[in-house]
């Protein structure tokens, strides 16, 4: 049993691998988390304009990408998008995928601390 999860054979085999997955994940998450987080931001903001038809919109954007757990919307970015005519590499459609879901994310957080500080 213990050859089966500490083999050094297979190991040293796949460490190149896992260093080049580590690589593109520390990639991916330095372009999501300030585009999320910008995106997020820029929705508060134009959120506290108080324009009904883009509250509208900005909240359904919301509870989409906050309800539709990020592994479909993964699936749905890389695989369908090219149906219509849009095609992304995998890096691009996970950055854009992981953006919208950190984006609806911090939108609330960005909202909540708006709408708790008085006006004034």
């Amino acid at each position: 049993m213990i050859e089966s999860f500490f083999n050094l054979e297979v190991m040293a085999r796949v460490y190149p691998s896992i260093v080049r997955g580590l690589w593109v994940t520390l990639a991916l998450s330095a372009l999501i988390i300030p585009c999320g987080t910008a995106l997020g931001l820029l929705l508060a903001t134009i959120r506290t304009l108080q324009v009904r038809a883009l509250n509208f919109f900005i909240i359904l954007f919301i509870d989409a990408f906050r309800a539709i757990p990020p592994l479909v919307i993964l699936i749905v970015v890389y695989f369908a998008l090219p149906f219509v005519g849009f095609q992304l590499s995998g890096f691009a459609a996970a950055w854009l995928s992981l953006s919208l879901v950190l984006g609806a994310f911090s939108e609330e957080v960005f909202w909540g601390s708006i709408v708790a500080v008085d006006r004034g």
